[in-house]
Parts: C-alpha cells; structure tokens; sequence
C-alpha cells in the first residue's frame, strides 16, 4: 500500500478536470489533470483513506445464478404429453398422485406405472398385462434334501432358503440366478440347485445393471467411480442437479 498524505485531495472540477490541492514534486499548489487523462491505475476519490490507498473493487456483470436459462421441469398434471412426462425426473409418489387423478392402474413399479401413465397422456391404450401365475402346486415340505425334486410352480420358501443355507452357508441368499433355477427348473433336484449357485458366483460378484426404477441407486454408484473421495453430501447435492434436468424420454 503506498502511503497518501492527508492533505492530497483530489477534487473533480466542474470543467472535467481532476484538481489536486497539495504541494506537487514542483512544489505547485492546485495542478488541473483531465480526467480522460487520467491513469486507470491511479487511485480516485473512492479508494482513498487518509494515510491509505485501497484496493480497487471491481465490479460482478455476470449472472450469479448457475441454472440461469436452464429449463424448468414442468408441473406434473394430464396435460403434458408422454414425451414430456418422461423428460423429467418423478418420485413414484408423484406419479402415483397422477395416476389417481386421471384414472390410471397404480399397480406394479415405477417403471410400469411411468410407461402406463406415458400411455394415457399421449391417448394410447397400454399395453396388455401378462397375466399373474398363481402357484397351485404341490409345495416341498421339510425335510427335504440333496435328492428331493423340484415341483411345477414351487415358490422360493423359507423351507428351501433354510436347506441352502445348512448346505451352502449362511451367505446364501435367493438372488436373481437362484429365483429363475427354483421357476424355471421343475423336474431338477435341490442338488442342481446347488450347483447351479456355485456356478453363477463368479458372474453375480461382477457389476450388475441397476433397474431404472432405483435411479438414485445406480446414479450414486457412478457418481462415487468418478469422485472416489467425494463426500455422500456432495453427491447428494450433484443428485438434486441431475434430477431437475431434462433428459431423453428414452431413457424409460
């Protein structure tokens, strides 16, 4: 900071000129500068202090807002089309008020509901549901074993999940390999089952897709790949961003 006398005051004269009232280097009292003239590094009335210069405040022009002109996401009613709906991120509560306003089936997921609700928006009857099996069948009973055959339309039950877990440990869990072996596998035996868990552990330790209905879920895991060392509320804050953007109504 350099140091200004406080008897140096600069004054703007009514002619343009900026009168400086103190001795110069010459020892001349009163020299007339004009202001066009004048050094924009050279201090004004506004960043002097007696015995101070201040630092120059420089002026923000730009927008502070950064979702300025981005778009905003419509409000959810029959109006929209389905294209539209589906540009935007909905919590199933939200469609669900939507459904129950225009008469549309609130049965099933997310997705379902989405591509349902899509459907009536754009005038166009949805698409017919695959009909619901009912397991009528005979259902295995304790105690059951190695040698013991799976029946048409038996159920993953808690007596099979309490076989696999005294024969595979107690890891074992019905996932989606061990679900469609027990549905689809009428006429194997429970140590096909078995095997059939082994042989798919490597596969299901890989990565495996995210539903589109657990989009939080599957947004949360790439995020963290790609910021490793960011904080849960970061990502949280980058979540709330992306979900007030459009995106491709392909994407359901």
């Amino acid at each position: 900071m350099k140091p200004v006398p406080c008897a140096h005051v600069l004054a703007l004269t009514a002619a343009g000129t900026v009168k400086s009232w103190g001795a110069n280097a010459g020892g001349q009292l009163g020299v007339d500068t004009p202001a066009a003239h004048r050094s924009h590094d050279s201090p004004d009335r506004s960043t002097r202090r007696c015995g101070t210069e201040l630092p120059r405040r420089d002026t923000y022009h730009g927008d502070m807002s950064s979702n300025a002109g981005a778009e905003a996401r419509p409000e959810l009613s029959a109006t929209l089309s389905g294209n539209e709906l589906a540009r935007w991120y909905w919590t199933l509560a939200e469609l669900t008020v939507l459904a129950r306003e225009i008469g549309v089936s609130r049965s099933g997921g997310k997705v379902a509901l989405t591509q349902r609700l899509r459907a009536a928006l754009d005038g166009v009857a949805p698409a017919a549901a695959p009909p619901r099996t009912r397991s009528t069948g005979h259902q295995l009973a304790a105690p059951v074993n190695g040698s013991t055959v799976i029946p048409e339309g038996q159920r993953c039950s808690q007596v099979l999940r309490e076989y696999f877990r005294r024969e595979i440990g107690p890891s074992f869990h019905f996932d989606a390999y061990m679900r469609a072996f027990v549905t689809e596998s009428a006429g194997r035996t429970l140590a096909d089952a078995i095997a059939h868990w082994h042989a798919t552990r490597q596969t299901a330790a890989q990565l495996q897709e995210i539903g589109a209905q657990f989009e939080l879920n599957r947004f949360l895991r790439d995020w963290h790949a790609e910021h490793p060392a960011g904080s849960r509320t970061e990502a949280l804050a980058a979540w709330r961003a992306h979900r007030g953007r459009p995106r491709s109504p392909s994407a359901w």
